[in-house]
């Protein structure tokens, strides 16, 4: 003897409410003008504030330390060509005011010395006046 199961289909009442009807208005003087009005007398105060601040920092360079440095060319096959170089300096130290009353510095390592590198003239500074 076996269960025999039975599915009958359920009705449920429809729950949702009904959608509002939207109907026109016919004749309105104020039609599309909004009107608040109010059960008092009184002023609404509404505060409102805005408050902005920025700062700019000036930073100007006063004193710079530097390395002259001549770097040489390699060709492919790994030969240095001293007819051809690029010269730069390497800077070594620097030094800023920031708005014109603090002063700032800055140091940097030392260059390493390369095979393609000639180190020209150290300890060169230049003021800004």
């Amino acid at each position: 003897m076996g269960f025999e199961t039975v599915v009958r289909p359920v009705v449920f009442p429809n729950i949702r409410p009904a959608a509002p009807r939207a109907l026109r208005i016919e004749d309105a003087p104020d039609k599309g003008i909004a009107v608040i009005n109010g059960g008092s007398n009184s002023v609404v105060d509404l505060p409102f504030s805005f408050s902005s601040n920025w700062s700019k920092h000036r930073m100007v360079e006063v004193k710079r330390v530097y390395d002259k440095v001549r770097v040489y060319y390699v060709l492919p096959d790994g030969t240095m060509d001293k007819s051809r170089y690029w010269e730069f300096e390497v800077l070594r130290s620097i030094q800023y005011l920031e708005n014109g009353t603090t002063a700032i510095g800055a140091r940097f390592a030392p260059f390493q010395d390369l095979a393609n590198v000639e180190v020209i003239d150290t300890g060169l500074t230049r003021y800004n006046r």
